[in-house]
């Protein structure tokens, strides 16, 4: 104490290390002060316990590049490609030499794919042949081939008739070992004597069941225009139709019957064609008609 004022102690305290200037390389070095050029020991590198400020330094070497050029490309969305393509390359040897399965069973060896895959067709061939769908044959049904829906229109100038009927058929699906769905059916009628078509209609929707023999009624429209009544098929149907006067016979008619048939399961379209002669008509004009 002097002059009543306290004054504390000094203590002699070693200098302390300066970062700075040893970066900038001004100022004395980590390994000058403590020793570590003059070969002392280590313990004179480890700071006193009342050097609470002195930093610790510590030379760390130099770490080279942390990816090589390969390592970059591996990682890289060509490089994985690669990779996923040799795996499947090695993957698929071993499999063709018997060395593994497929599909994640490793039991599925090639050997036994392929007896697999064998029996496999060889069911599915068996299948297809009793389950796809065969092409039906329509036939004109003999006693009476069609029958007119709606009242019949005959006109001589200009020369056209037009009425409505339905086609009385026998169908034949014996072929197929199921029933037969129509998506659609389209029915044409022609004469035979002139090849001109007299007659159109649509079935649609139709399920067949297996069998011979099976009635279906074709719904259908006669419908023909010509110039005048020398037409021949416009004669043909007229006279088949005729109002028959005592003592007259009325021409018979020929028809041929074409049904496009669209059968579910079936990519062809298959036509079936039967042909008629000696058609009654199953109407006869009035009298005071045409």
């Amino acid at each position: 104490m002097r002059n009543g004022q306290y004054q504390a102690p000094t203590e002699q305290r070693e200098p302390s290390f300066d970062v700075r200037a040893d970066f900038d390389g001004s100022g004395p070095r980590w390994s000058e002060m403590y020793g570590v050029a003059k070969q002392e020991t280590v313990g004179h590198l480890m700071p006193k316990q009342d050097q609470y400020n002195d930093p610790e330094m510590v030379t760390v070497p130099v770490l080279g590049a942390e990816w090589t050029k390969d390592e970059l490309h591996g990682q890289s969305r060509r490089g994985k490609a690669e990779a996923k393509a040799d795996k499947r390359k090695t993957n698929w040897k071993a499999w063709n030499r018997d060395q593994r399965g497929c599909c994640g069973c490793a039991w599925m060896t090639r050997t036994v794919f392929v007896f697999i895959a064998f029996f496999f067709i060889a069911a599915l061939i068996v299948t297809l042949y009793f389950v796809i769908p065969r092409a039906v044959e329509f036939q004109w049904y003999a006693d009476q081939p069609f029958v007119n829906t709606t009242d019949p229109y005959f006109a001589r100038t200009p020369a056209n008739f037009t009425f409505g009927a339905n086609l009385q058929l026998m169908a034949d699906s014996s072929a197929s070992y199921v029933p037969v769905q129509f998506s659609n059916a389209e029915a044409k009628v022609l004469d035979v004597d002139t090849g001109v078509v007299i007659a159109n209609g649509k079935l649609g929707r139709y399920k067949l069941k297996k069998g011979k023999n099976i009635p279906v009624s074709f719904p259908v429209t006669f419908a023909f225009a010509a110039v005048n009544d020398t037409d021949p098929t416009w004669a043909n149907m007229y006279n088949g139709c005729k109002h028959l006067f005592r003592n007259q016979e009325r021409q018979s008619m020929k028809f041929r019957l074409e049904v496009k048939q669209f059968i579910v399961g079936m990519v062809p379209k298959p036509i079936s064609t039967s042909s008629l002669l000696g058609i009654t008509c199953p109407f006869e004009l009035p009298a005071n008609g045409v």
